[in-house]
């Protein structure tokens, strides 16, 4: 579609692996997406401004005029407004809502980026969110996450163990876990922590409760990580707070065909898969862990992964938003 831009933010594919899957899906639509710093480019702008459609896909784009402090910048804000509503005026905007605030938000800047998300949603021809459950009830409209590749490793071990994987951080409630988290079961928490404090209170907790916990400070390769959820019998979501709709953590788990246990009941009413999700408590733990080998047989994710490679199929995806792309 020689007349057809797709402006997607954020471009940088390796910001998030979820980037990678969403614009390869929407390459379906015979288009390449470009970032917004294509716009300085004279070709992308004679575009834009020459009767070509263009459609500007936001990603967490409401969380761009705030600093990794959660403090608003002002110039970032300026910068924010004048692109969607230069977006608003040039093309149409769809919106995609993953969190219901931001995360590590300074409390001080609650209504800043309440206004900021907002406007975007007000000005968006359409706002999607990957919860059925989030969409039904405030009126967006549902998309469904996208699976994630993956390398089809092959693995047989004898480990029982459950896995958190991702940025060790504070607000994901690993103090909290750890302090309830039944000590008789193997627990890994996987992934790169700058908080050094963080990870000496959660080395401190262990010790203290005598627990079975493997800590793995450092960012685990894509193979490295499906090795270890694939070696797990399950991943656990710590969060507690209510800031996302749903977890990327979870899909990629779904893609491999293994079970999540989530700890916010919130949550795991947005990701609605009762077959591949549990609450996490102790009983839950506990089933998992004496009923490991069958949970986790080859036949048992055999039938997970054709369930959800149907229901969220890319190709799936592309038919709820293809009547955005296409002119």
């Amino acid at each position: 579609m020689s007349n057809l831009n797709i402006i997607y933010f954020p471009s940088n594919k390796n910001y998030n692996p979820y980037n990678t899957r969403m614009q390869e899906i929407v390459e379906k639509a015979g288009v390449t997406p470009v970032g917004i710093n294509s716009l300085l480019k004279p070709k992308t702008t004679l575009n834009v401004l020459t009767g070509t459609k263009n459609i500007f896909i936001f990603n967490w784009f409401e969380d761009y005029p705030f600093n990794s402090k959660g403090k608003l910048n002002p110039i970032k804000l300026f910068i924010y407004i004048f692109i969607i509503v230069y977006a608003k005026i040039f093309g149409r905007i769809i919106y995609i809502k993953h969190n219901l605030t931001k995360h590590n938000l300074d409390s001080k800047h609650k209504k800043s980026h309440a206004l900021c998300q907002y406007l975007i949603e007000k000005i968006a021809a359409k706002t999607y969110v990957h919860s059925n459950t989030v969409a039904q009830e405030n009126g967006y409209e549902y998309l469904p996450h996208p699976l994630y590749k993956t390398f089809n490793i092959r693995s047989e071990t004898s480990e029982k163990k459950f896995l958190c994987f991702g940025m060790i951080s504070r607000y994901k409630g690993y103090i909290e876990l750890l302090e309830n988290w039944p000590q008789e079961y193997p627990l890994t928490i996987a992934g790169a922590c700058t908080d050094l404090k963080l990870l000496t209170e959660l080395t401190e907790i262990a010790d203290r409760r005598k627990m079975n916990l493997t800590i793995k400070n450092y960012s685990l390769s894509d193979r490295e990580l499906e090795l270890e959820i694939m070696n797990s019998i399950a991943i656990v979501l710590p969060h507690t707070s209510d800031s996302c709709i749903v977890s990327g953590a979870a899909y990629l788990a779904f893609s491999l065909g293994s079970l999540v246990l989530v700890r916010d009941s919130t949550l795991y009413k947005n990701i609605a898969e009762p077959t591949l999700t549990g609450l996490l408590n102790t009983e839950s733990i506990r089933k998992l862990y004496v009923s490991a080998e069958e949970t986790n047989s080859a036949k048992n994710k055999q039938q997970r992964l054709d369930y959800v490679r149907k229901k969220y199929s890319d190709t799936f995806i592309f038919e709820k938003i293809k009547q955005d792309l296409v002119l």
